[in-house]
């Protein structure tokens, strides 16, 4: 779902009124990997849709120069939810799917893409609460050895979910080329279907605690970060709806956050009536933002206020989002 560009109609203040100021000074920050520099700027550009998607856009790409030569990274990403209750496979477990997975991800891409996939899948629990630098290190492993920099270190989450409940999470792929941006290719529903199906089975084979009966795991093709995991959040609502039953939500900016989003879910479950999850602006854009409140809108009515919201949460929600 490509978002075109908005045009921004509020400013807050401490606004850079000079585009190309506040640009150059993002990109700058983005491609040194400084967290709060970026923060401090997004802050500014709090209510400037076209901040936000910039950095969504940028945030999974890398450019750099090896020896004589460009190289242009990118990470892409697979949407998987685990059904009924089922686990995510973790990494350790991940040595015998990886070359099945990896052989099918290289058929699939363009020939002129080096691929290399990441262990495990991912949950979106941990996803959530990536900030930029996160994703700046995993493109930094693609980087020769002596440049290479210390491990990504973040902070994991767990969504509370009843036992039944489907799971998300996501594979990730890196892909570098030495002429271009890599791409995803032109559509092609038997090449899509061949490849996910591939990926199924090496999930399900290679669980040993999962039964060839049970439900496979829903999977889509690779896409780009932004779209990847606002279309991997969307569908995951839909089969926790179907699966569990969603009654009502709310979703509320972090206090003090340009790129926070929490949504709270009130669910038909007596093991978990409420859970939480985080929605991060800059790694889905404003696009993936109204499309995630779409889904939900179609869903659920919105939820009186959580009882850990304050006031100003409350006041930038109706805001925001009313």
């Amino acid at each position: 779902m490509q978002s075109g560009n908005k045009t921004n109609h509020a400013m807050s203040v401490g606004f850079i009124p000079d585009h190309d100021q506040w640009l150059q000074e993002l990109d700058r920050a983005i491609m040194s990997t400084d967290d709060h520099a970026i923060w401090e700027i997004m802050q500014t550009q709090m209510h400037n849709e076209d901040a936000h998607d910039h950095l969504a856009e940028k945030v999974s790409r890398m450019a750099f120069r090896n020896g004589e030569r460009t190289v242009f990274c990118e990470l892409f990403m697979i949407p998987v939810i685990a059904m009924h209750g089922s686990n995510l496979l973790q990494s350790e477990n991940w040595g015998s799917v990886n070359q099945a997975i990896n052989d099918a991800l290289c058929k699939w891409f363009t020939r002129d893409n080096n691929v290399i996939l990441f262990a495990g899948v991912t949950p979106y629990d941990w996803i959530s609460t990536w900030t930029p630098k996160a994703w700046r290190g995993h493109l930094m492993r693609l980087l020769p050895k002596e440049a290479r920099t210390e491990r990504i270190v973040f902070h994991s989450e767990d969504i509370a979910l009843p036992d039944n409940a489907p799971r998300l999470g996501f594979i990730t792929v890196a892909c570098s080329t030495h002429s271009r941006w890599p791409t995803i290719p032109s559509a092609n529903s038997v090449k899509d279907a061949r490849l996910k199906s591939v990926i199924k089975l090496a999930l399900q084979v290679g669980d040993p605690a999962a039964s060839l009966t049970q439900t496979p795991a829903v999977v889509w093709a690779p896409e780009r970060v932004k779209f990847a995991v606002a279309d991997g959040v969307c569908n995951w609502l839909q089969h926790l709806h179907e699966q569990v039953g969603i009654e009502g939500y709310t979703a509320m900016p972090a206090e003090g956050s340009s790129d926070v989003i929490k949504v709270t879910l009130k669910l038909t479950s007596e093991e978990v009536p409420f859970t939480q999850f985080l929605v991060r602006q800059h790694q889905i854009g404003s696009q993936g933002v109204q499309d995630i409140l779409s889904v939900l809108h179609s869903i659920a009515p919105i939820l009186d206020t959580p009882a850990d919201m304050s006031e100003l949460q409350v006041g930038n929600y109706r805001k925001q989002w009313s």
